[in-house]
């Protein structure tokens, strides 16, 4: 299994927005500074995976590792954050609000057609 290390400049983009929490599932290793920095915002460290129910009411506002792995089939918000992670695994995007702003932007387009 691949690991991820985080670290302060790469926490938002880990962490669940719905649930005001990251969920270390194994894959991740946090570094000493982005501890610190998850217990000074109040952001609950859960050793696992969100309940699949949760992660897919996660929808838009969050575009978390797992949130995207655990999205409900067939849904729009398993689309949107199909695209987000093709922007940021393909692409490099890692902004948080650029990969909510460009998914959101191809979604709208694609369901035009």
């Amino acid at each position: 299994m691949k690991k991820t290390l985080v670290e302060v400049k790469t926490l938002d983009e880990h962490i669940c927005v719905k649930d005001n929490a990251i969920y270390l599932d194994g894959s991740i290793i946090l570094t000493p500074s982005a501890r610190d920095e998850l217990n000074k915002r109040g952001i609950v460290i859960v050793h696992g995976s969100p309940k699949e129910p949760d992660a897919a009411q996660c929808a838009i506002d969050c575009t978390c590792e797992e949130c995207i792995k655990q999205a409900a089939n067939g849904s729009t918000e398993k689309f949107f954050y199909s695209i987000a992670a093709i922007l940021k695994q393909d692409f490099g995007v890692e902004d948080v609000k650029q990969l909510q702003e460009m998914s959101c932007r191809i979604v709208k387009a694609i369901n035009k057609q």
